[in-house]
């Protein structure tokens, strides 16, 4: 569903291409507001991990963070080491861990990158994710 934001930056409306919806983490009572994982195409650009805040009818939007897929493939690697999460287990209902057949299991699901193809550097550094221009000073 493309839409246009009715917030301006740099004089230029902001579109959006919300792709695929992947973890709502939660919704604010009083507002309707979810904080949520997707995948979103920002300016006609390319599909990225967008993390942030939505109105119920997915207009507007907070302040949030948008990652390409090499950015969102280390922090994936990242977290499941730093949560423990192996071809051998991953946290379960209750406290106890749940155990995977095998290491496809695990990374069947195309939120979890498996560690052989996350690239060891960015593919797209330099750019913001948002409006596609150039930054200074580094990665987006």
């Amino acid at each position: 569903m493309a839409n246009v934001n009715t917030r301006q930056r740099r004089d230029e409306k902001v579109t959006f291409d919300l792709m695929e919806n992947l973890l709502v983490f939660g919704q604010r009572k009083d507002s309707g507001w979810t904080k949520e994982a997707n995948i979103v195409c920002w300016n006609g650009g390319s599909p990225k991990l967008d993390i942030r805040e939505w109105d119920p009818d997915h207009e507007r939007m907070s302040k949030g963070v948008t990652l390409y897929e090499a950015e969102a493939e280390r922090l994936a690697k990242v977290l499941c080491k730093r949560y423990g999460i192996t071809a051998g287990s991953r946290k379960g209902k209750g406290s106890g861990y749940e155990s995977f057949t095998d290491e496809e299991e695990l990374f069947e699901d195309e939120n979890f990158a498996s560690p052989e193809s996350i690239p060891e550097e960015d593919a797209a550094a330099g750019e913001d994710a948002v409006t596609g221009e150039a930054e200074e000073g580094g990665t987006s």
